[in-house]
Parts: C-alpha cells; sequence; structure tokens
C-alpha cells in the first residue's frame, strides 16, 4: 500500500495544528484535513489565556493577535454580591482566536504541513502497518492518524454553550465580568470578556439550556448591540482514560483535554498537541508505535491529578444552589480574596480550591458534598499541598 503520509491529523484546530508542526519540523510529511473553508473560523472560544502558559507553548503572539490584556475579574453571585479580584499578577491575555489559529497554520506550513481545507472526515479503517481514511470521497493513506477535530466521544461532556459579540458602552476594557446562577447557567456561568473599546465576546454554558435564549435573556434589559452569535458546546467530564490505541492518536477536546472548571483548553490542550508530537516523531522514527504511549504518560503526569480536582469541584458545584452561592460569596472578604489571589495560579484552579477550603465556614456551606467526596478532595488537595510547597 502506498503510503500518503506519515501522519493524517483530522482538524485544523489549535492542538492539530501544533500537532502538525512539532512533527512536520522534523522532516516528516504531515497532512491536516480541515473540514472549514477557512483556518480559525468559526471562532469558538473566547480565547483567555495567561501569558505563562503561551510562554510554555512556545508560542510569542504578534500584537495584532492579542485583543486585550486583563487586570481585574468581577465575580457577581446570584443575588448581585459581587468580589473584585486583581488579575495582573497571573498576566492574562485575551487572544483573537481566528488570527491565533492562522498564525499556528502559518507556523506548520512554513515547516512542511500541508493543509486541505474543506474537506470533512467520515471513517477510517486501521491496519497492521497503516490507517485509510476517508474524506469527501476520497482515501487516504498514512502511518499514524492524530483525531483532533474537536469532538469528544463522551457526549455526556458536552454542556450547550454559545458566545455572541456584543457593542456597548458599559463595557470596562480590562475587566473580565463573571455571572453565577444555577438558573440561568446551571452548572457554569455566564461570562463578559472585553476585548476592544466597547466590544465584548459574551456567553454562557449550561445543562440542557437553551443558550440562544439565556444569553438574550441576560442582555434583555442593558443597553447593546448583538454584532454575531456563535454556538458551540464546551467539553468539562474530563479527559479519556486512554489517548492511543494502535495507530491512532486523539488530541485535544476530543481528547476531553479541556479543563472540567472553565472548559478552557489551550494549555492544557496545546500541551497535549507537543506531547503528541514528541511520541510521534519517536514513533515514527524507532517505526514502533508503542512509543506513542510517551504522550499519554506525559500529558497525565502533568495534568492528571489537577484535572481529578477540578472535576470532583464540578460535581459539587454543579449541586450548590443559588442561595449557597451567595453564602460563599458573602464569607469571602477583601482581605481573603487578595490572599487567595496571591497563591492561586491561573492555569492550576487547585491552587485556588486549596485556599478555598482552609475556610471553614465555605466546608459548612458544601453540605451537598458527600464524605466520601470530601475525603477524595482532601487528599487529592493534599498531595498537591504537598508538591507545590
Amino acid at each position: 500500500m502506498e503510503i500518503d503520509c506519515d501522519v493524517l491529523i483530522i482538524g485544523g484546530g489549535l492542538t492539530g495544528l501544533i500537532t502538525a508542526k512539532e512533527v512536520a519540523k522534523k522532516g516528516f510529511t504531515v497532512k491536516v484535513l480541515e473540514e472549514d473553508m477557512e483556518i480559525g473560523i468559526p471562532e469558538k472560544c473566547a480565547g483567555l489565556v495567561s501569558m505563562k502558559a503561551l510562554s510554555q507553548l512556545g508560542i510569542i503572539p504578534k500584537a495584532k493577535i492579542v485583543q486585550n490584556r486583563i487586570e481585574r475579574a468581577i465575580l457577581h453571585s446570584p443575588s448581585g454580591l459581587s468580589l473584585d479580584i486583581d488579575a495582573r499578577k497571573q498576566r492574562v491575555v485575551v487572544l483573537d482566536r481566528s488570527e491565533f489559529d492562522k498564525e499556528l497554520a502559518y507556523r506548520a506550513i512554513n515547516v512542511g504541513a500541508d493543509i486541505i481545507l474543506k474537506t470533512r472526515f467520515s471513517q477510517f479503517n486501521e491496519f497492521e502497518n497503516f490507517v485509510k481514511v476517508k474524506a469527501n470521497g476520497k482515501d487516504y493513506t498514512c502511518r499514524i492518524l492524530v483525531d483532533a477535530k474537536g469532538y469528544p466521544i463522551k457526549s455526556k461532556g458536552l454542556l450547550n454553550a454559545a458566545q455572541f459579540e456584543v457593542y456597548s458602552q458599559s463595557f470596562q476594557r480590562d475587566i473580565v465580568e463573571i455571572f453565577f446562577d444555577q438558573r440561568l447557567s446551571p452548572g457554569f456561568f455566564t461570562w463578559i470578556i472585553p476585548y476592544d473599546n466597547h466590544l465584548a465576546k459574551v456567553g454562557v454554558a449550561g445543562i440542557g439550556i437553551d443558550p440562544f435564549k439565556s444569553i438574550e435573556l441576560f442582555l434583555k434589559n442593558k443597553k447593546c448591540v448583538i454584532l454575531k452569535k456563535i454556538a458551540s458546546p464546551l467539553f468539562v467530564y474530563g479527559p479519556l482514560n486512554h489517548f492511543v490505541s494502535q495507530r491512532v492518536v486523539t488530541v485535544g477536546d476530543a481528547a476531553g483535554q479541556s479543563k472540567p472548571t472553565t472548559a478552557g483548553g489551550i494549555y492544557t490542550g496545546g500541551m497535549g498537541g507537543i506531547f503528541a508530537g514528541r511520541a510521534l516523531i519517536e514513533a515514527l522514527n524507532k517505526n514502533d508505535i508503542n512509543c506513542l504511549k510517551m504522550y499519554e504518560e506525559a500529558w497525565f503526569k502533568m495534568f492528571g491529578k489537577e484535572f481529578k480536582v477540578m472535576l470532583l469541584a464540578r460535581r459539587i458545584f454543579e449541586r450548590l444552589s443559588n442561595n449557597q452561592i451567595d453564602q460563599i460569596f458573602k464569607i469571602l472578604s477583601p482581605s481573603l480574596i487578595n490572599e487567595i489571589c496571591e497563591k492561586c495560579d491561573f492555569d492550576y484552579h487547585s491552587s485556588i480550591l486549596i485556599q478555598a477550603l482552609s475556610v471553614k465556614e465555605i466546608v459548612k456551606i458544601l453540605g451537598v458534598i458527600t464524605i466520601e467526596e470530601f475525603k477524595n478532595l482532601a487528599s487529592l488537595l493534599g498531595i498537591y499541598k504537598a508538591e507545590n510547597n
């Protein structure tokens, strides 16, 4: 069987493009199949990420890609209480995700990757020494297949979500706002992420909601103009048990590598692309697909415990009532918030939980948590505390 390429990647999003660049720069042939007509369109992510995370991904974005820099975050409770957080230490920026993905595509192309647009994957068949893929009625053959298409196997891991581009005079450019309300956004929240003067990404996600109706209800009494609407589900129920099966490798959202707390996946999915790329190079060099397991091991070593903590936190949060959320807001004084901010890490949410669970009053409010869940959470946080001290 004639082989078309060493690695075929389904999906031209962030993780697929990072994987493509990693492998292609070592001289292997890489093809990326993207079903849309343009890389980065539609924009499916709010683009909130720390400069520290981008640095670890080896990416210094061009000035035109950084839409905004965030200095504060304001959290709102269901009854209207608010917490003001100083975010300057975290060095958080808002990316133009469309331009960011295009930049990743240029980097992959510059080292030899081939990107084929408007090509929808339909099925694959795995053989002893190659994989045959069908897309747009055409057959492609590769030594290893990478699934980066962004649709997880776990259907239960989806939250209904939508994001609007909105114009309003009321937005403050350097402030992100988060609104908790278990009726409007059950199990998640509503967000306002400004990216230009008077322009913001306003989104909502929740269990079983109509996200368009939820955002429209949220914006009902606000003076604003809706410029764009995008629907895109969020993946929040954790990673697959395994990312590798023979000659098929799964990365990014398809592998469940987005954070269970916020659904952010630029850092965790991006590192998945880097680890996958390194393992693919090793496997191709040695002609040994057992080397692909290195990717799985590296990702779980870096994020496995963190994701267990976030998953437990998600289960607890989903059962909180609006009244309980309000009570937690009342307990969190400005001095305590400042203390938590000093010790927390934007990219590792367990650091926030460690501080929050040190407040006995908060633990008492969490009446929805079982003894077993509390023991598991305390154990995981104890491990983190020991490793990070």
